[in-house]
């Protein structure tokens, strides 16, 4: 799935995880990708694993009983401004995922492939910083 860079959004700060998900969820319904009450099926996925996978990123999905609340797919890039304790994580990358059964399984095992080594990903935050970084980025890794 290719990133649009009004999907791409740099420097956010939030206090803490749930103003996160609260933020996605707000911006998912927003943007008509979702029904409102996604929001709570992103904090019950978190909830019952976490979705900060280490090396910078947390990948804010539902849960897949819940993908009927998915109205449209999309996918949202935030690039924090400072780092964010996520559980036993930190933070710098949150990608929140309105999709579905397949493209959310594959997606996220290929983001997490990408971001496998954590200097790598450091790396990448260190030199992506605009919007059309980022999208460019994103949209030039090798997911097949």
């Amino acid at each position: 799935m290719k990133i649009s860079q009004e999907n791409v959004l740099v420097d956010l700060n939030f206090a803490n995880k749930n103003e996160v998900l609260n933020f996605i969820g707000a911006e998912f319904s927003k943007r008509n990708w979702t029904k409102p009450e996604y929001t709570q099926s992103l904090i019950n996925r978190d909830q019952a694993d976490s979705v900060a996978i280490g090396s910078y990123l947390a990948l804010v999905h539902g849960q897949q009983q819940d993908c009927d609340l998915i109205l449209q797919e999309g996918v949202l890039v935030i690039r924090l401004a400072n780092s964010l304790q996520w559980d036993q994580q930190v933070v710098k990358w949150v990608i929140g995922l309105a999709l579905k059964g397949d493209n959310q399984l594959e997606f996220l095992q290929n983001i997490a492939i990408a971001f496998s080594d954590e200097a790598d990903a450091l790396k990448v935050y260190q030199e992506n910083t605009s919007v059309k970084q980022i999208c460019d980025y994103f949209n030039n890794l090798d997911f097949e």
